[in-house]
């Protein structure tokens, strides 16, 4: 079991990976461009500081709550109109969605005011919050984000805006708000789902029921009036339609916080058809959209996502040689960080729940916001 658990926690260290060097070239777009203007928040303007959490990373309209910022998005973060065709088109008013901003200079009551340097122009924003005065194209951005595309001091820019992946570098995150125990009331906020971003139906199932949904009260919070007994296994589904299920997640009653899940949805690569699927138990429990394998070895893998939505399952004889080398020293990696974590330094000490530290190199690590 432990060996198994392992190669689940290496293949999915290196199904992060590579996903970080997807972020680093740029992720797939999802849409066209947009003209918009874009203003900030947290900033001079607003008396605060821009270091100091503020609306959209302290207790955005997403439910996230507060926001760490040395962890992703790293407050690169905006708030979307609720009049904006993403958020009208949903799901959760855009919450989760990521977008690519760039300042553009056409000229009239905002020119010059973007960033002298042309390649420092461009950034990529997650949505956390909505902006309920501001009109259809108009982004608020947190100030510290803001200036690296355009001095915070200029207010107001003109801007091109599209949809793009998600590209967390971790697996998906699960956050307790509020957990009151069997048969009472449960809220958990879902965050850093790679992708689409948004996430259009959250189900939870405990020994003694069948799947049943929770109720999405605003942004990305989602509770239920009565839970059923422990453990409590969560299924999740992306706005793109794949499905993943994260195996006896909550086991505890009263437990608040982040929990792990160990699992993450299929990125395209390279604006094709193929996908990078990162599946696996390895931060204690997590299967793949529906499966019954409750110790899903899941690898990095071109292959299209099925028809169901749900994503496929390899073994490590249909990688390809690089990934196969990459695999390799992952695991052992692995094997000589037995004490490692990859989420934010939380373990297990049960044996099926083998973790191991996803180390990057430094052109890879994504820089916190400054």
């Amino acid at each position: 079991m432990v060996l198994r658990s392992s190669i689940a926690a290496a293949a999915l260290c290196t199904a992060l990976l590579l996903t970080s060097a997807l972020r680093e070239s740029g992720a797939v777009p999802l849409s066209d461009w947009h003209d918009g203007i874009a203003t900030n928040y947290g900033g001079a303007q607003d008396g605060m500081s821009p270091y100091s959490p503020s609306f959209g990373t302290s207790q955005g309209a997403c439910g996230y709550g507060l926001l760490d910022k040395s962890q992703y998005p790293y407050w690169s973060v905006a708030a979307l109109s609720l009049t904006n065709s993403f958020s009208v088109a949903g799901p959760s008013h855009a919450c989760g969605m990521c977008f690519e901003i760039k300042c553009v200079d056409v000229g009239g009551a905002f020119a010059g005011r973007c960033s002298k340097d042309p390649n420092q122009r461009s950034v990529t924003v997650t949505i956390t919050d909505v902006c309920p005065e501001c009109e259809s194209d108009h982004i608020d951005m947190q100030a510290l984000t803001f200036n690296k595309i355009a001095p915070m001091e200029g207010g107001r820019i003109n801007i091109q805006y599209r949809r793009v992946e998600c590209t967390p570098p971790e697996p998906l995150k699960v956050n307790i708000h509020a957990n009151v125990g069997v048969g009472g009331w449960l809220r958990i906020a879902v965050e850093r789902a790679a992708g689409y971003g948004g996430i259009s139906l959250v189900q939870m199932k405990g020994s003694d029921s069948d799947w049943m949904g929770m109720n999405n009260k605003y942004g990305q919070a989602w509770e239920v009036p009565v839970t059923p007994h422990l453990p409590w296994d969560f299924r999740f589904v992306s706005d793109d339609k794949q499905e993943l299920t994260a195996l006896h997640m909550i086991d505890s009653s009263g437990h608040v916080g982040e929990v792990p899940t160990g699992v993450q949805f299929a990125l395209k690569v390279g604006g094709g058809g193929s996908r990078l699927s990162m599946q696996g138990d390895a931060m204690g429990g997590g299967s793949v959209g529906g499966s019954d394998m409750g110790s899903a070895t899941g690898v990095a893998t071109s292959a299209a996502a099925s028809p169901s939505g749900s994503n496929p399952l390899v073994s490590s004889a249909s990688l390809g040689a690089s990934q196969q080398g990459a695999f390799t020293q992952a695991y052992a990696a692995g094997s000589a960080n037995k004490a490692g974590s990859m989420l934010a330094g939380q373990s297990s000490a049960s044996s099926q729940s083998y973790v191991t530290t996803c180390t990057q190199s430094p052109h890879i690590t994504p820089a916190a916001t400054t």
